[in-house]
């Protein structure tokens, strides 16, 4: 009798998948710490996580601005969950894109 191949959940859909097809992120090197123990069974479900993470909102945002990003981010990830919503890669490049264009007022 044959041994069962090492079966590993997907971090974000949960569905089982054979570990040697396993998919890791290839983020930026902060984003690497917080994934280090995730595994994903398709580069849906790694985009769907980069993207949630790269919209999650800094502590120092105005309250209302997180109110509103968390709720966002919740919804993403209802929709995503359910394979509907837009494409996840392209929520992460414009998450990415307008992180670049910040500009940081003079303190007064």
């Amino acid at each position: 009798m044959a041994e069962a191949p090492n079966q590993v959940r997907c971090s974000f859909c949960q569905s089982e998948f054979d570990e040697n097809l396993e998919l890791t992120p290839l983020p930026s090197a902060a984003q690497r710490r917080r994934a280090s123990t995730s595994s994903f069974c398709s580069t849906y479900c790694r985009d769907c996580v980069l993207a949630l993470a790269a919209l999650h909102p800094s502590p120092l945002a105005p309250g209302d601005f997180i109110s509103k990003r968390a709720l966002l981010v919740d919804r993403l990830l209802d929709l995503w969950r359910q394979g509907k919503g837009p494409d996840p890669a392209l929520v992460l490049q414009a998450a990415e894109n307008a992180g670049r264009g910040l500009v940081i007022a003079d303190a007064v």
